[in-house]
């Protein structure tokens, strides 16, 4: 079907343009990146349902991605941490 394909390089194009935020050092805050892996499990799980297999591939690799930024997120020190070590 040809809105498999285009929903699939449409996602494609913005889960790559998400990998330079994986090896930044600056990362999305949390209340961002979680709902939005959130949001693309949901999108995922969706076109599985439609029989969507690629999109169901491109959202699921930005779900992980999404989910990737969380995590790395959550282990960065607060601001206010890196100030008081010295670490600016």
């Amino acid at each position: 079907m040809w809105q498999d394909t285009a929903i699939a390089i449409t996602q494609a194009v913005l889960t790559i343009s998400l990998i330079p935020a994986v090896f930044d050092t600056k990362k999305p805050p949390i209340l961002t990146s979680v709902p939005t892996a959130i949001g693309c499990a949901v999108f995922a799980a969706t076109f599985a349902t439609l029989g969507f297999w690629f999109s169901v591939a491109t959202s699921g690799s930005a779900c992980l991605l999404w989910g990737v930024l969380a995590l790395q997120r959550s282990r960065q020190k607060p601001p206010q941490e890196k100030a008081e070590n010295g670490q600016e």
